[in-house]
């Protein structure tokens, strides 16, 4: 599957070292580690993001301060896909001990469904939804979640078919050659 730059994090893909000026900071006299260095290329890397260290980072700080402190690595990525996301946060800094401070919320869609125009409730077999033509309808799976813990990789897979509107093909064939034959005359 290939990953596309959703505006908001580049896709990096691999860094050649042996090429020239690939941007890398791995020189002697720079901070950027090797083992940072290895980290970019890391395959479907989505976003490499340097931290801007603040003195008032410290763990015995109130939350006001921490807040105010971290607003500018403040970062907002929309996922463009399902999958497994997983954060690294590394730093080789020894001059002094690092104290990291990471908030995630999480959002994901939900769509109201009270108001549903069809429902096939607790169904494991077929459900047949009567969708009308040229509307704006969508159809909603909706998986309860269920309170086990252990289930967390469990797989569901749905099939769905669109069943051929016969009626209006039927109507399309005959329309036809009436038409023909009305044009013909004239």
């Amino acid at each position: 599957m290939e990953m596309k730059p959703d505006g908001e994090a580049d896709f990096r893909g691999r860094i050649n070292e042996s090429t020239t000026n690939d941007q890398s900071n791995s020189e002697f006299w720079s901070s950027f580690s090797s083992s940072e260095e290895r980290l970019l290329e890391c395959e479907g890397l989505l976003l490499n993001l340097p931290l801007t260290p603040h003195h008032v980072c410290e763990a015995h700080r109130p939350e006001s301060i921490l807040a105010r402190a971290s607003s500018p690595n403040t970062v907002s990525y929309k996922v463009p896909s399902n999958g497994y996301y997983f954060f690294v946060f590394n730093s080789e800094n020894e001059v002094q001990p690092n104290f990291l401070r990471i908030h995630f919320r999480l959002e994901k869609t939900t769509y109201n469904v009270t108001n549903a125009v069809a429902a096939c409730h607790n169904q494991t077999g077929s459900c047949s939804l009567p969708l009308r033509f040229w509307s704006q309808d969508k159809v909603i799976l909706e998986l309860p979640v269920r309170p086990n813990d252990t289930l967390w990789n469990e797989e569901f897979l749905a099939v769905s078919t669109c069943e051929p509107r016969t009626t209006l093909y039927i109507a399309c064939v005959i329309a036809v050659p009436l038409l023909i034959i009305l044009f013909a005359f004239q």
